[in-house]
């Protein structure tokens, strides 16, 4: 009986945990353009000095973060457009942890592994199409589909994570068990 409390205890703290995440998101999106413009400017300013500070005063540092960039720049639809890339950045980690911790929430309340991934893909899927549809009602911000399909890209690489992490210890428990 108090292992039932103490997961329902925990699987409440997971929720509150999703719900801050979800208002996080939601007060992000309701800044104005302008604001929401300077914040990235400065996340964008503030990781350019990290990067010259820790990255190019060695020359690993410099290799690393050319490396980091061409990377970047390859395979960001936006190219070399930083400012775009720390959006997508930012809207990938958001959807990324929010999927997480759903994920975790429901494996704490004990629910099976497929509907664990549904149930927050579902949850991510309708979260950002709401998260969108708000943004397209606040001054100077618009919504856009490249915006969806990078929320959703957070999640579902989330998941795949999860659901990876968690067969791998469901077959090495399973292992365990069958050698004693």
């Amino acid at each position: 009986m108090k292992h039932k409390k103490i997961r329902f205890l925990f699987s409440i703290l997971f929720a509150i945990f999703c719900v801050g995440l979800m208002f996080m998101i939601y007060t992000l999106s309701s800044e104005d353009g302008y604001t929401s413009g300077q914040r990235s400017a400065t996340v964008q300013e503030l990781i350019k000095e990290n990067v010259h500070e820790y990255m190019d005063s060695t020359e690993i540092g410099q290799k690393l973060h050319h490396g980091i960039q061409s990377l970047i720049e390859s395979i960001s639809p936006d190219g070399d457009n930083w400012y775009q890339t720390t959006r997508d950045i930012a809207h990938f980690s958001l959807y990324f942890f929010l999927a997480l911790l759903l994920y975790v929430t429901l494996s704490i309340a004990g629910v099976s592994r497929v509907w664990k991934i549904v149930v927050s893909l579902l949850v991510c899927a309708g979260y950002a199409c709401f998260d969108e549809f708000h943004q397209s009602m606040v001054d100077g911000r618009i919504s856009t589909l490249e915006d969806f399909v990078v929320d959703m890209c957070g999640a579902t690489i989330s998941l795949l994570l999860c659901w990876a992490l968690s067969a791998l210890f469901s077959f090495f428990r399973t292992k365990r068990i069958q050698r004693l």
